[in-house]
């Protein structure tokens, strides 16, 4: 039990996101901050929607470095568009 109330007493080590008009500083602190995120795209192909149809599909992603890297199969609709 003890254990437990040490565990709920530390504090969460989570800055605060910039302004949402700082768009660069927002998109870097997503990516160092989130595990999940939603890549959305512009459909380019007419397989089932029609070309211009914005879609977005949840992705897993990390930042190394600076670097974003996502976690997706080529075979993804928004990989190929």
């Amino acid at each position: 039990m003890l254990a437990m109330k040490a565990l709920l007493t530390l504090p969460l080590l989570v800055t605060a996101s910039p302004p949402h008009w700082q768009k660069a500083a927002t998109a870097r602190w997503m990516a160092d901050t989130l595990d999940w995120g939603t890549l959305s795209t512009i459909s380019t192909r007419s397989d089932g929607i029609k070309v211009g149809d914005a879609f977005g599909n949840p992705y897993s992603f990390a930042d190394v470095s600076g670097v974003p890297y996502f976690f997706a199969s080529m075979l993804d609709a928004s990989m190929i568009d």
